[in-house]
């Protein structure tokens, strides 16, 4: 039987942190690969995807944070949308910038060991527990 809890374990506070931290990377490669980004096409649509982005991300991190089992599934299903992204971009970005190449490996491990220890007792079991959405 599961033992309820009502506190969040240190490891969901290190998930969050490395959540928060691959999250903090996107903007830094936006502003290395700004030159490239702006040749792609107009640079407001891109901006307001990459802002939607990246509150939608805020969101869902916030609310994984406060124990709703959705926003961690919702996490998921985007990391792993994006594993596509990042595998076939990889080689462009080494050709225009290994510092660019570096921080994207660096955000996807971030992100996924983030996710990975959500997924993980005594982490899955904090967020399985409807108690817990109340009590954070």
């Amino acid at each position: 039987m599961l033992r309820l809890m009502t506190t969040r374990p240190r490891e969901v506070n290190w998930a969050i942190f490395l959540m928060l931290v691959a999250l903090a990377i996107g903007p830094t490669t936006t502003a290395i690969d700004w030159e490239h980004l702006k040749s792609l096409g107009p640079i407001q649509g891109l901006v307001m995807i990459k802002m939607f982005s990246l509150l939608l991300q805020c969101l869902f991190i916030w609310k994984a944070s406060q124990g709703e089992n959705w926003a961690r599934i919702s996490l998921l299903v985007i990391f792993l949308v994006s594993i596509p992204y990042h595998f076939f971009n990889l080689r462009a970005e080494v050709d225009r910038s290994i510092m660019l190449a570096f921080l994207s490996v660096a955000h996807a491990l971030l992100q996924g060991a983030g996710l990975l220890v959500t997924f993980q007792a005594p982490a899955k079991h904090w967020f399985k527990n409807p108690a817990n959405v109340l009590n954070s």
